[in-house]
């Protein structure tokens, strides 16, 4: 079909040149027909690669988005899983607390101290050595806070168990 096309297009250069009074040699029209179709072809060629290069661009395009709508789902999943291990630990808590589970409490104290110092170490990788006592001294207040909110309820329920008034 192309190929016609470009036989027709170089057809009707033959009859315009013929028409026109002019002699063209047949080495000439030859010439011509060659370039015609020479340029043609490289038009079509130019069309294949802007519609290659389009349709490469929609798709990475549609990639992109696709990992992004994937990394958003994994974002949500990842929360939800977040929420339910705290909901879980919050009812543990609550039922150590009230049951005098004091080994659940000490090693949840303990796992506390050591996420807190987790989250430090990935801040300090990334700080900058000036800094990195300003956040040795806060990792050391938050893990003191922890510490005496634990050792609080701690001793509060212990004494609610000892109580003689009860």
């Amino acid at each position: 079909m192309q190929r016609e096309r470009e036989r027709q297009i170089a057809e009707a250069e033959r009859r315009r040149w013929a028409g026109s009074g002019w002699q063209v040699s047949p080495a000439a029209a030859e010439r011509r027909e060659a370039q015609s179709v020479a340029r043609l072809e490289r038009e079509r060629r130019r069309q294949e690669r802007e519609q290659t290069l389009a349709a490469r661009k929609e798709q990475a395009r549609a990639e992109r988005e696709q990992r992004r709508l994937q990394q958003q789902q994994e974002a949500i999943e990842c929360r939800r899983r977040q929420v339910a291990r705290e909901a879980k630990r919050q009812r543990d808590y609550r039922q150590a607390l009230a049951g005098g589970d004091y080994a659940w409490l000490l090693a949840d104290q303990r796992q506390a101290t050591q996420q807190v110092r987790n989250q430090m170490a990935a801040v300090q990788r990334q700080a900058r050595p000036e800094a990195l006592a300003e956040l040795r001294w806060r990792q050391a207040q938050e893990i003191h806070q922890i510490t005496e909110k634990h050792h609080a309820e701690l001793v509060a329920r212990a004494q609610d168990s000892w109580d003689p008034d009860k």
